[in-house]
């Protein structure tokens, strides 16, 4: 997705607020029921974010750790310590302290925010949209808050809604510029390179430090040598008081501009420095992840019982299974061609089903397969757009998939493969609005995971012969009705000329390739990564080719 505005700056402010004037709600608690320490004075709470600011983790962790053990009832060490742990990627644990936090208080707007922020970086967006809308029960509608909000209706998939509340911002603060570039995303998504770029335009006139809106600024622009927003861009990147996070927000813009010139090898050389600089702050551990991988193969390495349904659902979902940047969205974009399907995007619905049985902890049965259809088909119900098919185009639901086809029967599921090289290179020269892709930031780690990837999706299909439809994307973009029609056949539509001009149909699409789908199927598009081959081979190296 294409990111809005960074929330730090959001979630700092309204935390200054709470320093600043202490609700009466609180003042009055604090007469009823004592406080072991009370608040903790402002710079021991400073100190914690000054540390987690300078992405010095272990001392963040160790002081929060610290401010919360010394004032065990101050939803302001609380709510510190759930920052911290969110930035460590200790999810639960940043859930956990917000929860107490606002049971501290149950009017501690920072903890609101803060708790649906940690849902969203989750994927859990729908519930991340529900305590925003708590957030503004207790302060009311503020700009901030609806720029918030609107964020988080954006990655839930509800466009329109997100678009309806930065325009409640702006009526409420006509200046804010978090809401203007929020526009500006927004007509990314439709196609709008002009519009797009105006709104950026707009917000960098005023704050020209804004290193995030430089880099979308780039996205929607075409460069050639001596644009001075190249030159603006280097300017920036020489100044030594620059974030080591505006600092990988420029390199990933200037990368793009460089491109643009056909400068390939200083382009490179800046997405090399973005990418150092959010591995730096971000690095990959795939114990995790691995340790997932072995428990599933395990799992179903011998038959395993699927559920038998009665009655089918009235909604079905096509599952498009691959990493990012493999053609997924085009793919969608095709299928809701017919007046069938529905474009559901990135759905985390089967991952927090999956971890709402248990799925990631202990083998399948029955009750766990009916219990992942409940939550996911519930999930999905809320979503419905009056169409019986949605696609879900998630690309973590590789690690489930086995689950998917035993849980959900009637489901389809597409794995879409392409190049891996290509892939890879359009993963590298981006940045993703997700804290659980830090593999994608470093050229061995990135060929690793994309080896991996392949190697289970050949394990399922091993294990469900028949059950999972492969799309090669090269041969689509060589013969698209060839490979289009057998496809639409297998997932039960009829055939229109219509599937062949998804381009034109003037769909919003949230992802990086909102601007893509704007164009016809073009031979070609895997062999960019060549420019660059020179450059690649510690990830070529690990993506171990030939694949079968």
């Amino acid at each position: 997705m294409i990111e809005a505005l960074c929330s730090g700056g959001f979630a700092a402010k309204e935390k200054s607020d709470v320093f600043m004037k202490p609700s009466a709600h609180r003042s009055n608690r604090a007469q009823h029921r004592p406080s072991k320490q009370g608040v903790p004075p402002r710079a021991e709470v400073q100190h914690v974010l000054g540390l987690l600011q300078a992405q010095d983790a272990d001392q963040a962790r160790s002081a929060s750790r610290v401010l919360r053990n010394k004032y065990p009832d101050s939803p302001i060490a609380l709510d510190v310590y759930g920052l911290v742990a969110r930035k460590i990627g200790d999810f639960e644990g940043a859930k956990a302290a917000f929860q107490k936090a606002i049971e501290r208080d149950p009017k501690f707007l920072p903890s609101f925010v803060n708790m649906a922020n940690t849902l969203g970086e989750v994927g859990d967006h729908m519930e991340a949209c529900a305590w925003f809308r708590k957030a503004i029960a207790i302060k009311g509608e503020t700009a901030q808050l609806l720029v918030g909000y609107s964020k988080a209706l954006d990655a839930a998939g509800q466009v329109d809604e997100a678009q309806k509340m930065i325009e409640r911002a702006l009526d409420l603060e006509p200046g804010n510029l978090q809401a203007v570039a929020s526009l500006g995303h927004f007509a990314t998504y439709s196609g709008d390179r002009e519009k797009a770029a105006e709104r950026y335009v707009k917000v960098l006139e005023r704050d020209p430090r804004n290193a995030n809106v430089h880099r979308n600024l780039t996205n929607v622009k075409r460069y050639k040598a001596g644009d001075p927003h190249i030159a603006q861009m280097q300017a920036l990147l020489q100044d030594p008081g620059l974030s080591p996070t505006d600092r990988v927000h420029l390199a990933f813009g200037l990368g793009k501009a460089l491109d643009d010139c056909g400068a390939h090898d200083l382009a490179f050389k800046s997405f090399e420095e973005g990418n150092r600089g959010y591995f730096e702050q971000k690095p990959y551990d795939p114990t995790h992840e691995r340790k997932l991988g072995v428990l599933l193969r395990s799992s179903f390495a011998s038959p395993v019982q699927p559920l038998t349904i009665k009655e089918s659902s009235e909604l079905r979902s096509v599952f498009i299974v691959a990493p990012p940047r493999s053609g997924t969205s085009m793919l969608e974009q095709i299928l809701t061609c017919s007046d069938q399907v529905d474009a559901g995007g990135e759905l985390g619905f089967m991952v927090q089903s999956a971890f709402e049985a248990r799925a990631q902890v202990r083998p399948p049965d029955l009750a766990m397969f009916r219990n992942i259809r409940q939550g996911y088909l519930r999930r999905l119900s809320e979503i419905d757009h009056g169409k019986p098919i949605v696609v879900d185009k998630q690309s973590a639901n590789n690690l489930w998939v086995g689950h998917i086809l035993c849980a959900m029967p009637e489901a389809k599921i597409i794995h879409l493969r392409r190049d891996p090289r290509a892939v890879g290179w359009s993963i590298y020269r981006r940045i993703f609005d997700s804290p659980q892709m830090s593999w994608a930031y470093d050229l061995p780690t990135l060929g690793r995971y994309l080896k991996d990837y392949e190697d289970l999706m050949q394990f399922w299909k091993r294990r469900f012969p028949n059950r999972i439809l492969t799309v090669n994307y090269e041969e689509l973009t060589e013969n698209p009705q060839a490979i289009l029609q057998p496809l639409v056949s297998a997932i039960g539509l009829d055939w229109s000329d219509n599937f062949l001009s998804f381009h034109s149909a003037g769909r919003t699409v949230r992802t990086a390739s909102a601007l893509q789908v704007r164009k016809p199927i073009y031979k070609g598009s895997s062999e960019q990564w060549r420019s660059y081959e020179p450059h690649l081979g510690p990830m070529v190296t690990e993506l171990d080719l030939p694949w079968d």
